[in-house]
């Protein structure tokens, strides 16, 4: 199994769709709860922590 053929199935796994439905209601809240745009430091923060929990438990479900 080559490396590239083992990140597309964990991708796969991960369900990239699910992971990006999260990620477009998540700015909004942001913005909302922030009266205004957020930092980028603080969006950057919040979807790596959501792609990375969200990712790891769609693939541990399967």
């Amino acid at each position: 199994m080559t490396i590239l053929r083992f990140a597309f199935d964990y991708l796969t796994l991960m369900k990239p769709s699910i992971i990006l439905l999260l990620l477009v209601t998540t700015l909004p809240a942001m913005v909302l709860a922030e009266e205004g745009w957020p930092g980028w430091g603080l969006v950057s923060s919040t979807f790596f922590g959501l792609i990375l929990s969200a990712g790891g438990a769609a693939a541990i479900n399967m």
